[in-house]
């Protein structure tokens, strides 16, 4: 008899502690919209009419408006990698044509200042072209949450790229003009003290 009450027991206890966690972190898509999901979410789009395509993303947003507004600046901030890539491109060019060492340490900094600059330029013409959802449906230990997660796919125009690479190169530019400007008034000031 205490044999079967202990069975009885055992089974109890796994069959609640099995069904427990099987069910935890389940999770399924209860919506997306569109139904059938685009193309251009695992194959980027190739640029046309003057335009080049980025996308962003975000995972898990806690609201629809939250989530497509965080992709949206995610797309933006491709955006802007793809100037600091033309920035490299760029750099890599002009220091192989004038002969500089890849491990120049003087003009190594010039780069590194030219891609802070790029991230803060705005990426003007931005056009979100397109845009899909899914929305989650999850059990947690508290019990059932919601969260989405979102694509959107936009167009920049290429001239945009090139304003905001150009932009940043200018801007290095005149801030070593500056720096030439203080080393001269430096020079000047080291002459009056001896």
């Amino acid at each position: 008899m205490r044999y079967l009450y202990f069975t009885t027991l055992l089974f109890i206890l796994l069959g609640c502690a099995h069904s427990t966690t099987a069910v935890k972190g389940l999770r399924e898509v209860i919506e997306r919209m569109p139904e059938k999901k685009p193309g251009w979410i695992v194959h980027l789009p190739s640029p046309k009419n003057g335009r080049v395509y980025v996308i962003g993303t975000r995972t898990r947003g806690t609201t629809m408006e939250d989530a497509r507004y965080d992709a949206y600046q995610m797309a933006l901030r491709n955006a802007a990698v793809l100037a600091q890539d033309k920035i490299k491109s760029i750099f890599e060019r002009a220091r192989t044509e004038m002969g500089i060492p890849e491990d120049d340490k003087d003009i190594g900094f010039v780069l590194n200042d030219m891609m802070r600059a790029v991230s803060k330029v705005k990426i003007e013409g931005a056009k979100e072209e397109d845009a899909y959802y899914e929305k989650y449906k999850e059990m947690t230990k508290s019990g059932i949450s919601y969260f989405y997660d979102f694509y959107v796919l936009v167009s920049v125009p290429s001239e945009s790229i090139d304003r905001a690479a150009f932009s940043a190169i200018e801007r290095e530019q005149r801030r070593e003009d500056l720096n030439q400007r203080a080393a001269k008034l430096l020079e000047e000031m080291r002459k009056n003290i001896e």
